[in-house]
């Protein structure tokens, strides 16, 4: 019998190998929303993003270009990881706090430990 925690860890696995296999899988610029949100936030005036189901980054990043600090969570930490030195790489690291979480388990910030130094 399939319970739900084999269906999640199959899904985290399902990405790592994904994030890990394409690491350029869906491109470098933001996706619709995340450029509709970038350009909402600037207006609005925000300076802190958090962000839930990062994976590889391009919203994350084009956050970061925007001069938004973000934390930015995703269970995969392989793509985080690359999130983090796309980051470093644009001189943004500073900016970014990533952590590995699974939405699926309640936001307790004792429990939110960033994945590499920041």
């Amino acid at each position: 019998m399939t319970t739900d925690k084999d269906l999640l860890d199959g899904q985290l696995e399902h990405w790592q190998r994904t994030f890990v296999a394409n690491p350029e899988m869906y491109g470098p610029d933001p996706s619709e929303p995340g450029a509709y949100a970038r350009d909402l936030f600037r207006r609005e005036g925000m300076t802190d993003v958090l962000e839930l189901g990062a994976g590889q980054g391009r919203d994350t990043l084009a956050f970061l270009r925007a001069g938004l600090n973000v934390t930015a969570l995703d269970y995969a930490s392989d793509a985080l990881a690359g999130l983090e030195r796309a980051a470093k790489a644009s001189g943004h690291r500073a900016q970014l706090t990533a952590v590995a979480h699974d939405v699926h388990q309640p936001l307790q910030s004792n429990r939110l430990i960033p994945v590499g130094p920041s």
